[in-house]
């Protein structure tokens, strides 16, 4: 019987608890009532009318502000508890007065920031000055990479000096050199003596072949006998000379023959040679007169359907002359080109090679005062580049 007892009391206490909820959220709810008409009163009222929280008296009924947590209020709709405070009357609804801003002291005096020094543009970088070249001394054209390579068969000569030494040496004569640089050549001396692969070598590395003048010819070559008109006869020059002609002639390389040069092309192709010129052809003209050697001494004529007269475009000249021979038969394949007028021959050429021209005469002591001499080293130098 004490368990029934002790559980209907717990019973009893349980129903107790209902009870003060019910009151409490009466008065919640007459709470709220009040709070609704002070609303509208307000709402209903002036502004101007509306007296400040501070001058209304709470009711009795009222909680004052302080009782109520504002942190934890309650909401009447919801009953979920919001942590912003809420606000009544004309409160929420007042302006702010404007704040006055506090009055300036100078005496504190804010530390302005050190001043920035501003920065200089950076300078473009100007190029150097170009250092004042000074003009070149005037020299003579330097011959272009296009130009031919002329070899030139040299002289050896023995000379016995003062003091009984005797001394060789292989030379060649300035104005031959001139001439072929000026007509825009490059002038290679060849030295007498080479034989065998060396004069192979020597061909190989020349575009074209000047024999120039010098002593006499052997006779032992032509198949005639020595006379006593023979005059410094060089067997090694003679050697190297006509072996280079071959090789020269057979590989179609351009040939220039001046003075001795036309009659070593003669003999070198069988041909024969007036040993003396003066003493063997009767009514022969003076083809060795005293007198300089670079004034013209008697007139030639020429052949129109020869290279000769293509190269200088002339029938009849006036050339110097230094010779005590002249070509008495034609080599192989060689043909007159030009006369004088005592029927010596003054100039030969194949006519089916590229350019194989001999003349008599000297035209390198000629060209710098006759054009018509320079056209013929030009004529030779552009047989060569081509």
């Amino acid at each position: 019987m004490a368990e029934i007892r002790s559980l209907d009391l717990r019973r009893g206490a349980k129903k107790t608890k209902p009870e003060d909820e019910k009151q409490d959220e009466k008065k919640n709810e007459k709470k709220d009532e009040k709070k609704d008409e002070i609303k509208k009163e307000i709402k209903d009222k002036p502004v101007s009318d509306v007296k400040p929280v501070s001058d209304v008296k709470p009711s009795s009924d009222v909680k004052p502000s302080s009782d109520v947590k504002p942190d934890s209020r309650t909401d009447s709709r919801s009953g979920s508890e919001t942590d912003r405070p809420r606000t009544t009357g004309p409160q929420s609804r007042r302006r702010r007065p404007p704040q006055k801003t506090p009055a300036r002291d100078d005496s504190r005096k804010k530390e302005s920031p050190p001043e920035r020094k501003p920065k200089r543009p950076e300078a473009k970088k100007r190029a150097p000055a170009r250092p004042k070249i000074s003009p070149a001394p005037k020299v003579a054209p330097k011959p272009s990479i296009t130009a031919p390579i002329i070899g030139i068969v040299g002289s050896f000569r023995r000379h016995n000096k003062e003091d009984d030494h005797e001394c060789e040496y292989h030379y060649l004569y300035h104005p031959y050199v001139e001439a072929i640089h000026k007509a825009g050549g490059v002038p290679i001396i060849i030295p007498v003596g080479l034989e065998g692969r060396y004069t192979n070598k020597a061909v190989e590395l020349i575009n074209g072949l000047m024999l120039i003048g010098g002593g006499d010819i052997d006779p032992n070559l032509y198949g005639d006998l020595l006379t006593s008109k023979l005059w410094h006869v060089e067997p090694k020059k003679d050697r190297t000379e006509i072996e280079m002609f071959n090789l020269a002639f057979n590989k179609n390389i351009p040939i220039f023959g001046i003075c001795r040069g036309i009659q070593l092309m003669n003999v070198a192709l069988d041909g024969t040679l007036y040993q003396d010129t003066t003493s063997q052809v009767r009514m022969a003209l003076a083809h060795k007169p005293d007198i300089p050697w670079e004034e013209p001494c008697h007139p030639i004529s020429i052949e129109r359907d020869s290279k000769l007269f293509r190269a200088i475009e002339e029938t009849e000249i006036w050339v110097n002359s230094a010779h005590h021979q002249s070509i008495k038969l034609h080599g192989k394949g060689l043909i007159s080109t030009a006369k004088a007028t005592d029927g010596i021959i003054e100039a030969i050429e194949h006519p089916n090679k590229k350019w194989c021209v001999g003349v008599q005469w000297h035209p390198e002591l000629m060209w710098e005062n006759d054009k018509i001499q320079a056209k013929l080293f030009k004529a030779f130098v552009n047989a060569c580049k081509s």
